[in-house]
C-alpha cells in the first residue's frame, strides 16, 4: 500500500471501520511509525489478551514493553558491533573440561551474584609468576566485616598460605 492510499483510506470523511482490510492498514502504519515489534506482535498477544479478560489499556502496555525490550536488546547489539568486540561468550559455552582445575561449582555460584546480595567481598587469587609456588587459581570468600578488620596484603597473604 502507497502512502498515498494510506491516507486516502483512512481521511478526515473517512472512519477506520469502513476500511475494507484493517489489518493492511495498520501493518502500513506500524512499518511507518518504525515500530516492528509491534507489528509482528499485536495480533497475537490481541488473542492472549482476550483470552485472559484484559484490557485495553494493558493489551497496548504489553505491546509497548515488548518494543521497548527489543529496541533495547538491538541497541545493545548496534553498540558491541560497533566496539568490535570478540564474539559474545557466556558460562553455557565455556569448556570446564579444557581447564580440570576450575572449580565449575564456584564458578557457577559466584555467577549467581548472591555474594553481592550477602554482601560478602570476593579475592580471586593466581596465576602468580613462573618462579614462585602458589596454586594456579583460587577464590576465597569473605564476609565484608572480617576483611574490615585487616589490610588486603594480610588477607591475601593468609589467602596464600591457605593452599586450599
Amino acid at each position: 500500500m502507497s502512502e498515498q492510499e494510506a491516507r486516502q483510506a483512512v481521511g478526515p470523511d473517512r472512519d477506520a471501520k469502513d476500511v475494507a482490510d484493517p489489518k493492511v492498514l495498520l501493518a502500513h502504519h506500524l512499518k511507518k511509525l518504525k515500530l516492528p515489534t509491534v507489528l509482528a506482535e499485536y495480533d497475537k498477544q490481541a488473542r492472549q489478551c482476550a483470552e485472559q479478560g484484559i484490557d485495553h489499556p494493558r493489551y497496548l502496555l504489553r505491546l509497548a514493553e515488548l518494543e521497548l525490550i527489543e529496541r533495547e536488546r538491538r541497541m545493545v547489539e548496534r553498540r558491541v558491533r560497533a566496539a568490535r568486540f570478540p564474539a559474545s561468550k557466556s558460562l553455557d559455552s565455556f569448556d570446564f573440561k579444557a581447564l580440570p582445575s576450575l572449580n565449575k561449582v564456584l564458578v557457577m555460584e559466584l555467577a549467581r551474584g548472591e555474594f553481592i546480595i550477602r554482601r560478602e567481598n570476593i579475592i580471586a587469587l593466581g596465576p602468580c609468576k613462573p618462579d614462585s609456588y602458589c596454586p594456579s587459581c583460587y577464590v576465597l570468600i569473605i564476609p565484608a566485616d572480617f576483611v574490615a578488620d585487616y589490610e588486603t596484603a594480610d588477607v591475601v597473604d593468609a589467602a596464600r598460605r591457605l593452599h586450599f
